[in-house]
């Protein structure tokens, strides 16, 4: 019987094997994580027992590591996008500034858009009120009542956008 010594098993799979096992590269360029995904819909990895969001690890593989602080964000707002080449490294006021850019804000609970209320004032007007708290330093800035829900929108979207590239905040 010949000596076990020095026979090695399979050579392990490595974590960027592991990663491309579990992505669908789709024809419109998004390469879509297949395994779990967080309840925001992001993709979720595990690393040694650590769990990592599958975007912020596919942007390591092909770049290297993740400066401090800073986000992963998706240049194609698909959260179970996993192509590094639809991934870029920004702060959160980065991240804050693409997301008023692409209207990406997310809507109240009554389906109404952040920042578009319906009070009892603009309802006898028949008018929406426009109003946000970005730069308002947790205070709600009146920005006016307007006719449509999307005309207070854009009013609201328009005020941020020129806090955060104003560096206002």
């Amino acid at each position: 019987m010949g000596s076990q010594l020095g026979k090695r098993g399979p050579k392990p799979k490595s974590t960027e094997d592991n990663f491309n096992k579990h992505v669908n590269r789709n024809i419109d360029g998004c390469w879509i994580w297949t395994a779990a995904l967080n309840e925001h819909g992001y993709g979720v990895a595990s690393i040694n027992r650590k769990s990592i969001l599958a975007h912020r690890l596919s942007y390591m593989i092909k770049h290297g590591d993740i400066p401090d602080g800073m986000f992963v964000c998706h240049s194609c707002d698909v959260r179970p996008c996993v192509n590094p080449d639809h991934l870029f490294v920004g702060s959160a006021r980065d991240n804050s500034i693409d997301m008023v850019k692409k209207n990406r804000c997310r809507k109240s609970s009554i389906g109404l858009p952040r920042g578009v209320a319906i009070n009892k004032k603009a309802a006898e007007e028949n008018k929406y009120q426009a109003s946000s708290t970005l730069c308002g330093g947790g205070r709600l800035v009146y920005l006016g009542l307007y006719g449509s829900a999307e005309e207070a929108e854009i009013i609201v979207l328009k005020y941020q956008e020129r806090m955060l590239l104003n560096e206002s905040c």
